[in-house]
Formats: C-alpha cells, structure tokens, sequence
C-alpha cells in the first residue's frame, strides 16, 4: 500500500525583538484504485491529511504561546483560520 507524501518545512526568522516564524505543508493525496479502501479506512481512523495538516499547525503554534508566553498574529496563509484555534482550548 502506497501512503500519503507529507512534508512540514519550518522556516524561523530572528528578528528584533521576536522573530517571524513560516510554515507550511506540501502533500500529494493519492485517490482511487484498489488501495483507496486502506487510505479510507487509515482516514476514518487517523484523519485526513488536510485537518491533521491544521492540526499540527495549531499544535505548535499554542505549543509555542503556552511555553514563551509570545503575542501570536496571523499574518498571512490558506486556508485562513477562522477566528484563533491556536488560543482556543
């Protein structure tokens, strides 16, 4: 069975006084065929790529808030979030 490619590239950029963090994932879903009924089931019990996608984002930008205490602002990206996920519990 073939998986899913997905990569996290973080780019962190120093600057005075903070620093400006970038991320972002790239995936290459595969769809149908035969072993589309493992990549269904895998999904139904791991979740699709796209919202573990959001998830790990939000994940390690509170993970970041909660340990520095940083002012968090959104500046840019696709999908745009809706509201804060990564303040909300």
């Amino acid at each position: 069975m073939h998986s899913d490619l997905l990569n996290f590239p973080v780019n962190p950029f120093f600057l005075k006084p903070g620093f400006h963090l970038d991320f972002y994932a790239t995936f290459e879903k595969k769809e149908g065929g035969v072993e589309q009924i493992g990549r269904n089931l895998t999904s139904a019990i791991a979740g699709s790529p796209e919202a573990w996608t959001e998830k790990v984002f939000n994940d390690i930008v509170k993970s970041i808030h909660q340990s520095t205490g940083a002012e968090i602002v959104y500046l840019e990206g696709y999908p745009e979030p809706v509201g804060t996920p990564w303040f909300d519990q």
